[in-house]
């Protein structure tokens, strides 16, 4: 398979190919030809001209490298990069991608000497080594090095940085939280204090709080979420969090067992609420019960509710029916998938782009699935055309990815480069850094 992706003439495409290769071994264990194909990946992406481009790709690698147990591997094309970034007008989001990389590869000695790249006043340097230190910390708690974690935050400078501890520490609960960890989770959230007027940390141990709520939803722990959401500072946001606790109910007794405290909610709060069962009933495989609770939310797609809109709550839950639909495929629930998605408003909102181009990449992979490629191609160009420019450029690797997904996890590599090859119409396949820094499909949220 590797010789085909070799006749590939696009150096970005090749490497792409290649790197698709490379993630589909790893998937099945063979880590050796994984290995094979991630150097094959490297030698294109060498003859690429541009180095913006040619850094993100290598930390993409690099990444890869690691996931296949090369950390040694990894930490040389990670050199590369870095090389590569020294030369960027702006490289310190290069420099943060590559230190998260260092601590993916076991160098978390070299991602905290990357702070030395940056050569300027006393005050910005102190500045840009808090960053580094954000993401390193940030690195090592999704790692599950929670001790680490609190060892870097604390090298943090609490006077200058803008509000950087508190904010690491936040993240640092999020990742406690979001491994089940949610009494350590509780005690790190604790940590967080106050910082100023400006920068305060009331609202990062909030958005502490609101993360182990969302850990708490997704057990359905309906009692602790009570308990927590009194610790909340804000009064708004702890009156919109009251949501949760209905939505947990739901999850785990149903609709009907979130009744008494439905009844209790604002208008937005029910709204909230609402969206997140048909979420929850969606990804269950009941959409037909998640359209009814649709409708609840109302037509009024312009109204706030709170940092979002109607529009938006209502978006999240029809994508998560039409991947619902396409997930099960068939011809009928596919079309039905298509029309779902067609009911999302996108209008000038970037938000609702992201929502509808997820739902078309599920029906794209769906249509992979039943071997109608063509079709496949067609709807996930035109998933990249509702995207912004920046948000295409960005998407479109995890938009192959997931169209993908099906024969790449049944190691029919001759389908996927083959789609690889004819994915556009265009000569050559531009990335961006979000795709090839994270490859788990969060920027588009596709639930399979």
């Amino acid at each position: 398979m590797t010789e085909k992706a070799q006749q590939i003439e696009d150096n970005s495409t090749r490497t792409f190919a290649y790197w698709v290769i490379a993630e589909s071994l790893i998937k099945t264990g063979n880590l050796p030809e994984a290995t094979s194909a991630l150097n094959k990946a490297k030698e294109a992406a060498s003859l690429i001209k541009d180095d913006m481009h040619k850094t993100h790709i290598h930390i993409a690698i690099a990444r890869a490298q690691a996931r296949a147990k090369d950390a040694t591997a990894a930490r040389k094309t990670l050199d590369i990069a870095e090389d590569l970034a020294d030369r960027l007008n702006d490289n310190n989001w290069a420099y943060n991608n590559i230190a998260h990389a260092r601590v993916m590869a076991g160098d978390v000695d070299k991602a905290k000497k990357i702070v030395t790249k940056f050569d300027d006043t006393k005050e910005y340097h102190k500045m840009r080594l808090a960053f580094i230190y954000r993401a390193i910390a940030t690195a090592q708690a999704a790692a599950g090095d929670i001790d680490g974690a609190m060892k870097t935050a604390a090298m943090i400078e609490v006077k200058k940085n803008d509000g950087l501890e508190p904010r690491v520490l936040a993240e640092i609960a999020q990742a406690q939280a979001e491994a089940g960890d949610t009494p350590g989770a509780m005690r790190t959230a604790a940590r967080i204090k106050r910082e100023g007027d400006r920068f305060d940390g009331d609202r990062f141990r909030d958005f502490a709080y609101n993360r182990i709520i969302d850990a708490h939803v997704e057990a359905g722990n309906a009692d602790e979420i009570k308990k927590i959401i009194d610790l909340i500072c804000d009064d708004e946001w702890r009156e919109g969090l009251r949501a949760d606790i209905a939505i947990a109910q739901a999850k785990r007794g149903g609709v009907d067992a979130a009744a008494q405290t439905m009844a209790l909610l604002d208008e937005r709060g029910k709204k909230w609420a609402y969206s997140a069962m048909a979420v929850n009933l969606a990804k269950a495989g009941d959409v037909n019960k998640a359209r009814e609770l649709i409708t609840l939310i109302g037509d009024n797609e312009r109204k706030k509710i709170g940092w979002t809109s109607v529009a938006e709550i209502k978006a999240k839950a029809y994508v998560a029916c039409a991947c619902a639909l396409a997930k099960r495929g068939g011809a009928g629930n596919i079309t039905e998938a298509q029309e779902t998605a067609d009911l999302i408003n996108i209008n000038r909102d970037d938000d609702n782009r992201r929502h509808k181009a997820t739902a078309y990449t599920a029906i794209a992979a769906a249509q992979v699935k039943a071997d109608d490629i063509p079709a496949a191609r067609q709807t996930m160009n035109n998933a990249k055309k509702i995207l912004s420019t920046r948000d295409a450029n960005t998407e479109w690797p995890n938009i192959c990815l997931h169209t993908l997904k099906d024969v790449v996890d049944r190691g029919d590599l001759a389908t996927a480069i083959d789609f690889i090859i004819h994915a556009t119409d265009e000569t050559a396949i531009t990335w961006g850094d979000a795709s090839w820094n994270d490859t788990s499909g969060d920027a588009l949220h596709i639930w399979w």
